[in-house]
Protein backbone atom coordinates (compact mmCIF):
# COMPACT_ATOMS: atom_id res chain seq x y z
CA UNK A 1 0.00 0.00 0.00
CA UNK A 2 1.41 3.30 -0.94
CA UNK A 3 1.14 6.31 1.41
CA UNK A 4 2.31 10.25 1.76
CA UNK A 5 4.59 11.07 4.02
CA UNK A 6 6.08 14.31 4.10
CA UNK A 7 4.82 15.23 0.60
CA UNK A 8 6.08 12.07 -0.75
CA UNK A 9 4.57 8.66 -1.98
CA UNK A 10 6.39 5.89 -0.26
CA UNK A 11 5.81 2.17 0.32
CA UNK A 12 4.31 1.84 4.04
CA UNK A 13 6.59 -0.89 4.42
CA UNK A 14 9.45 1.79 3.93
CA UNK A 15 8.13 3.49 7.40
CA UNK A 16 8.77 0.62 9.23
CA UNK A 17 6.61 -0.28 12.42
CA UNK A 18 5.88 3.17 13.43
CA UNK A 19 2.97 3.72 10.92
CA UNK A 20 0.78 0.81 12.87
CA UNK A 21 2.28 1.47 16.05
CA UNK A 22 -0.53 1.88 18.62
CA UNK A 23 1.87 4.22 20.91
CA UNK A 24 2.24 6.34 17.74
CA UNK A 25 -1.30 6.30 16.33
CA UNK A 26 -3.42 6.22 19.80
CA UNK A 27 -0.54 7.04 22.53
CA UNK A 28 -1.40 3.67 23.85
CA UNK A 29 2.08 2.85 25.62
CA UNK A 30 3.49 2.97 29.42
CA UNK A 31 7.08 4.31 29.94
CA UNK A 32 9.57 4.87 32.82
CA UNK A 33 12.57 6.76 32.63
CA UNK A 34 15.04 5.07 35.09
CA UNK A 35 18.52 6.55 36.40
CA UNK A 36 21.35 4.78 36.20
CA UNK A 37 24.03 5.74 39.18
CA UNK A 38 27.42 4.00 39.11
CA UNK A 39 26.19 1.22 36.85
CA UNK A 40 23.12 0.53 39.34
CA UNK A 41 19.18 0.94 38.04
CA UNK A 42 17.83 3.18 41.37
CA UNK A 43 14.73 1.76 42.86
CA UNK A 44 14.45 -0.43 39.82
CA UNK A 45 11.64 -2.47 41.93
CA UNK A 46 9.31 0.75 41.88
CA UNK A 47 9.52 1.48 38.07
CA UNK A 48 8.51 -2.04 37.59
CA UNK A 49 5.62 -2.06 40.40
CA UNK A 50 4.47 1.37 38.55
CA UNK A 51 4.60 0.02 35.47
CA UNK A 52 2.74 -3.50 35.94
CA UNK A 53 -0.06 -1.83 37.76
CA UNK A 54 -0.35 0.31 34.57
CA UNK A 55 -0.81 -2.35 32.55
CA UNK A 56 -2.63 -4.40 34.35
CA UNK A 57 -5.32 -1.45 34.34
CA UNK A 58 -4.89 -1.33 30.78
CA UNK A 59 -5.55 -4.96 30.15
CA UNK A 60 -1.72 -5.25 29.10
CA UNK A 61 -0.15 -8.66 29.61
CA UNK A 62 2.79 -7.90 31.68
CA UNK A 63 6.04 -9.55 29.68
CA UNK A 64 7.78 -11.76 31.71
CA UNK A 65 11.20 -9.63 30.99
CA UNK A 66 9.69 -7.38 32.67
CA UNK A 67 10.90 -8.39 35.95
CA UNK A 68 13.82 -6.66 38.33
CA UNK A 69 16.28 -9.23 37.58
CA UNK A 70 15.98 -9.25 33.87
CA UNK A 71 15.71 -5.67 33.42
CA UNK A 72 18.66 -5.18 35.72
CA UNK A 73 20.92 -7.58 33.51
CA UNK A 74 19.39 -5.98 29.95
CA UNK A 75 19.89 -2.26 31.20
CA UNK A 76 24.10 -3.18 31.94
CA UNK A 77 24.14 -4.85 28.85
CA UNK A 78 22.91 -1.88 27.05
CA UNK A 79 25.43 0.80 28.64
CA UNK A 80 28.31 -1.65 28.21
CA UNK A 81 27.16 -1.81 24.33
CA UNK A 82 26.95 1.72 24.02
CA UNK A 83 30.07 2.18 25.81
CA UNK A 84 28.66 4.37 28.40
CA UNK A 85 31.18 5.22 31.78
CA UNK A 86 29.12 7.94 33.78
CA UNK A 87 25.79 8.50 34.94
CA UNK A 88 22.58 7.22 31.98
CA UNK A 89 19.28 7.86 31.85
CA UNK A 90 17.59 5.03 30.75
CA UNK A 91 13.49 5.28 28.69
CA UNK A 92 11.76 1.62 28.94
CA UNK A 93 8.38 1.66 27.10
CA UNK A 94 6.00 -0.64 26.62
CA UNK A 95 3.84 -0.61 23.44
CA UNK A 96 0.49 -2.52 22.78
CA UNK A 97 1.12 -4.64 19.51
CA UNK A 98 -0.81 -3.57 16.99
CA UNK A 99 -4.46 -4.22 15.71
CA UNK A 100 -7.71 -2.19 15.92
CA UNK A 101 -8.55 1.51 16.30
CA UNK A 102 -9.19 2.85 19.40
CA UNK A 103 -10.45 -0.39 20.74
CA UNK A 104 -7.34 -2.92 20.60
CA UNK A 105 -7.36 -6.05 19.47
CA UNK A 106 -5.07 -7.76 21.82
CA UNK A 107 -3.32 -7.62 25.21
CA UNK A 108 0.07 -8.59 24.10
CA UNK A 109 3.17 -5.94 24.12
CA UNK A 110 6.62 -5.31 22.89
CA UNK A 111 8.67 -2.85 25.03
CA UNK A 112 12.19 -0.90 24.09
CA UNK A 113 15.01 0.43 25.79
CA UNK A 114 17.14 3.15 24.87
CA UNK A 115 19.92 4.49 27.30
CA UNK A 116 21.31 8.42 27.28
CA UNK A 117 24.21 9.80 28.99
CA UNK A 118 23.42 12.19 31.52
CA UNK A 119 25.11 14.53 34.64
CA UNK A 120 23.15 13.73 37.47
CA UNK A 121 22.70 16.33 40.82
CA UNK A 122 20.56 15.13 43.28
CA UNK A 123 19.64 18.43 44.05
CA UNK A 124 19.24 21.46 42.66
CA UNK A 125 16.74 24.98 43.28
CA UNK A 126 14.61 26.17 40.60
CA UNK A 127 14.67 30.11 40.91
CA UNK A 128 11.70 31.06 39.68
CA UNK A 129 7.96 29.06 39.20
CA UNK A 130 4.36 29.66 38.21
CA UNK A 131 1.29 28.10 38.03
CA UNK A 132 0.05 27.01 34.86
CA UNK A 133 -3.04 28.72 33.66
CA UNK A 134 -3.20 26.47 30.00
CA UNK A 135 -3.56 22.77 31.91
CA UNK A 136 -4.93 21.16 34.61
CA UNK A 137 -5.11 17.56 35.73
CA UNK A 138 -7.41 15.02 35.69
CA UNK A 139 -8.12 12.07 37.73
CA UNK A 140 -8.53 8.58 36.11
CA UNK A 141 -8.23 5.10 36.88
CA UNK A 142 -4.52 5.43 34.99
CA UNK A 143 -3.18 8.62 35.94
CA UNK A 144 -0.67 7.70 38.65
CA UNK A 145 1.08 6.14 35.72
CA UNK A 146 3.57 7.71 32.77
CA UNK A 147 1.26 6.99 29.35
CA UNK A 148 2.52 7.74 25.84
CA UNK A 149 -0.37 10.30 26.14
CA UNK A 150 1.67 13.20 27.21
CA UNK A 151 0.10 16.51 25.83
CA UNK A 152 -1.03 17.80 29.38
CA UNK A 153 2.77 17.96 29.88
CA UNK A 154 4.09 19.14 27.16
CA UNK A 155 1.36 22.18 26.45
CA UNK A 156 2.81 23.05 30.49
CA UNK A 157 6.36 22.83 29.17
CA UNK A 158 5.34 25.30 26.41
CA UNK A 159 3.76 27.74 29.18
CA UNK A 160 6.85 27.74 31.25
CA UNK A 161 8.92 28.34 28.60
CA UNK A 162 6.94 31.45 27.00
CA UNK A 163 6.83 32.91 30.92
CA UNK A 164 10.57 32.20 31.21
CA UNK A 165 9.77 30.17 34.65
CA UNK A 166 12.35 27.42 35.66
CA UNK A 167 9.52 25.16 36.98
CA UNK A 168 5.79 25.44 36.55
CA UNK A 169 2.82 23.73 39.05
CA UNK A 170 0.04 22.14 37.84
CA UNK A 171 -3.95 21.96 39.47
CA UNK A 172 -6.30 20.23 38.99
CA UNK A 173 -9.79 21.36 37.83
CA UNK A 174 -11.24 21.66 41.37
CA UNK A 175 -7.85 24.05 42.00
CA UNK A 176 -5.60 21.60 44.05
CA UNK A 177 -2.58 22.00 43.86
CA UNK A 178 -1.57 18.22 41.71
CA UNK A 179 1.98 18.00 40.59
CA UNK A 180 4.70 20.05 38.65
CA UNK A 181 5.80 19.81 34.61
CA UNK A 182 7.81 16.60 35.32
CA UNK A 183 7.66 15.79 38.82
CA UNK A 184 5.74 15.22 41.84
CA UNK A 185 5.32 18.44 44.07
CA UNK A 186 5.85 18.23 48.25
CA UNK A 187 6.03 20.89 50.83
CA UNK A 188 6.95 21.73 54.26
CA UNK A 189 5.06 23.63 56.97
CA UNK A 190 5.40 23.63 61.20
CA UNK A 191 7.88 20.45 60.59
CA UNK A 192 5.43 18.67 58.72
CA UNK A 193 5.74 17.18 55.08
CA UNK A 194 2.70 17.45 52.70
CA UNK A 195 2.42 16.16 49.01
CA UNK A 196 -1.03 16.11 46.61
CA UNK A 197 -3.58 13.21 46.58
CA UNK A 198 -2.89 10.79 44.13
CA UNK A 199 -7.24 11.96 43.55
CA UNK A 200 -5.95 15.37 41.97
CA UNK A 201 -4.51 13.20 39.09
CA UNK A 202 -0.96 13.53 39.83
CA UNK A 203 1.64 10.59 38.55
CA UNK A 204 2.57 8.35 41.39
CA UNK A 205 6.05 9.22 41.02
CA UNK A 206 9.06 6.57 41.90
CA UNK A 207 10.93 8.88 43.84
CA UNK A 208 7.99 10.21 45.55
CA UNK A 209 7.09 6.62 46.40
CA UNK A 210 10.33 6.55 47.70
CA UNK A 211 10.03 9.42 50.01
CA UNK A 212 6.64 7.97 51.24
CA UNK A 213 8.42 4.91 52.16
CA UNK A 214 11.48 6.68 54.22
CA UNK A 215 9.58 9.17 56.09
CA UNK A 216 7.11 6.00 57.23
CA UNK A 217 10.04 4.59 58.55
CA UNK A 218 11.09 7.77 60.58
CA UNK A 219 7.58 7.80 62.02
CA UNK A 220 6.88 10.98 60.43
CA UNK A 221 4.32 10.13 57.31
CA UNK A 222 3.53 12.13 54.51
CA UNK A 223 0.55 14.22 54.72
CA UNK A 224 -1.45 12.94 51.27
CA UNK A 225 -3.96 15.97 51.19
CA UNK A 226 -6.03 17.75 48.61
CA UNK A 227 -4.93 21.41 49.06
CA UNK A 228 -5.56 24.62 47.42
CA UNK A 229 -3.18 26.96 46.43
CA UNK A 230 -3.31 28.86 49.76
CA UNK A 231 -1.28 26.47 51.27
CA UNK A 232 1.62 26.66 49.45
CA UNK A 233 1.84 30.29 49.79
CA UNK A 234 2.26 29.30 53.51
CA UNK A 235 5.06 26.79 53.42
CA UNK A 236 8.39 26.92 54.21
CA UNK A 237 10.06 24.95 51.66
CA UNK A 238 8.80 23.54 48.59
CA UNK A 239 10.52 21.13 45.97
CA UNK A 240 9.76 18.99 43.60
CA UNK A 241 11.23 15.30 42.68
CA UNK A 242 11.82 13.10 40.57
CA UNK A 243 13.29 9.60 39.63
CA UNK A 244 16.67 12.36 38.72
CA UNK A 245 16.05 13.52 42.49
CA UNK A 246 15.12 16.74 44.18
CA UNK A 247 14.74 20.38 42.84
CA UNK A 248 13.54 23.32 45.75
CA UNK A 249 11.19 26.26 44.28
CA UNK A 250 13.17 29.53 45.30
CA UNK A 251 10.06 32.14 44.45
CA UNK A 252 6.56 31.03 43.23
CA UNK A 253 4.86 33.91 41.72
CA UNK A 254 6.67 36.01 43.34
CA UNK A 255 6.86 34.82 47.10
CA UNK A 256 10.54 33.70 48.16
CA UNK A 257 11.02 30.51 49.87
CA UNK A 258 13.59 28.97 51.81
CA UNK A 259 15.57 26.49 49.53
CA UNK A 260 19.33 25.13 51.41
CA UNK A 261 20.93 27.83 49.95
CA UNK A 262 19.34 30.22 52.30
CA UNK A 263 18.88 28.22 55.07
CA UNK A 264 19.35 25.02 57.53
CA UNK A 265 16.23 22.46 56.09
CA UNK A 266 15.13 20.08 58.85
CA UNK A 267 17.21 17.07 59.06
CA UNK A 268 14.26 14.80 57.74
CA UNK A 269 14.53 16.32 54.61
CA UNK A 270 18.05 16.51 54.58
CA UNK A 271 17.86 13.01 54.57
CA UNK A 272 16.11 12.77 51.41
CA UNK A 273 18.95 14.46 49.59
CA UNK A 274 20.67 10.81 48.43
CA UNK A 275 20.70 9.69 44.72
Amino acid sequence: MKVIYNSRTVEESDLGFFWSNRAYMYGDSLFDTIFCYQGQAMRLRYHIDRLKRGMEILEMDANDLISEKNLQEEIAQLILLNRMDGDVRIRLQVVRKAGGYYTPTQKSCDYIMIAIPMKWSFYGIKANAGIATSVHTVFQSFSFCKTGSSLMYVKAGLEMKQRALDEILITDADGNISEASSSNVFWVKDNQLFTPSLETGCIDGVRRRWIIDQMQKSDKPVQQVKAQLAELSNADYIFTSNATGINFIGTLDGKEFMTPANSNPPAFLTALLVP
